[in-house]
């Protein structure tokens, strides 16, 4: 998994804990709905449908009119007729008309429906490639996940990393990329108990990736950055800063990469939101001993007063 996937999280919740909000993940703007746009295939169905429903209608005009013929005949040529004979004799009139049924749904609809189908399954197996490509920016990750949604396609494609992860549940690769996967639907839906939900579904996928590797880098920083921005009433931050710190002890026993800076950046934006200037002055100082180049920290030193 890129490590550009969670850029645009570590992003929030640097500027979160530094200005101190915690509801980052919960609370924004969000795009309003747009209609899906018409296509031929919706056409030809809708003609097809409303054809269907004109033949109905004729039918069972032609009913209501045997049944008023047979209610004015003469008692004494009226017979008993049961429900069997009644389905047989329907049975019999729709193999009659089955000729005439069959030209109320053209078969271009069924042609035209298949290669909707078709198409939407190409979509949505581009919309992963994609999505799966480190070469891909955060900000056209977000794009293109915003105009999943928009266009009807981002629950299909996490119903597809749902099904990857269970057919391969020991991959932590899978589990990581179903919680990111979480955390977009979370960002697409309206302001309200609904993004709770998804909150929970994402923190729970990335458990599931660190029981099967408890070093997964990617999983534990997602989740620490989500927990991380969770609304600050919930209780939510302690937890949080454990991961990071975690995260530091890990990272201390690997190679330095360059993402490892955000670990060192956040905890000490969060040590400094709890009241713990101190720890949070010692963790922006570690890191810039690791990442002497990097402007947050020295800024955030500074503004310490270390």
């Amino acid at each position: 998994m890129s490590q550009n996937s969670l850029a645009v999280l570590a992003a929030a919740a640097v500027i979160s804990a530094a200005a101190g909000a915690g509801a980052a993940l919960f609370v924004g703007r969000k795009a309003e709905p747009q209609a899906a746009p018409a296509t031929s295939a919706n056409v030809v169905e809708r003609a097809a449908f409303e054809a269907l429903v004109a033949r109905n209608a004729a039918l069972e005009k032609d009913l209501a009119a045997l049944r008023t013929r047979v209610e004015m005949a003469p008692s004494d040529t009226r017979t008993s007729v049961s429900d069997d004979a009644v389905a047989a004799a329907v049975e019999r009139w729709m193999r009659a008309n089955a000729e005439q049924l069959a030209s109320a749904a053209p078969a271009a609809v069924v042609e035209d429906t298949g290669a909707a189908a078709r198409e939407r399954e190409r979509s949505i197996a581009d919309a992963l490639a994609k999505l799966e490509d480190p070469a891909l920016s955060d900000a056209a990750r977000q794009r293109l996940w915003k105009e999943l949604f928009q266009a009807g396609l981002g629950d299909q494609v996490l119903a597809e990393l749902e099904a990857r992860a269970e057919r391969d549940p020991n991959d932590p690769n899978a589990r990581c990329d179903l919680a990111q996967a979480y955390l977009q639907k979370l960002f697409n839906v309206p302001m309200g108990p609904e993004q709770g939900l998804w909150g929970t579904k994402a923190d729970k996928a990335f458990d599931a990736a660190l029981a099967l590797d408890e070093n997964h880098w990617e999983a534990r920083f997602g989740k620490a950055v989500a927990l991380s921005n969770w609304p600050a009433f919930l209780g939510k931050q302690p937890e949080a800063i454990k991961h990071f710190e975690i995260l530091i002890q890990q990272q201390a026993r690997q190679a330095s990469q360059p993402h490892f800076v955000n670990t060192h950046l956040i905890l000490g934006n969060m040590y400094m939101q709890a009241g713990q200037k101190d720890k949070a002055l010692a963790t922006w100082q570690a890191g810039a001993a690791q990442f002497p180049s990097n402007e947050s920290l020295r800024k955030q030193i500074e503004l310490a007063g270390g």
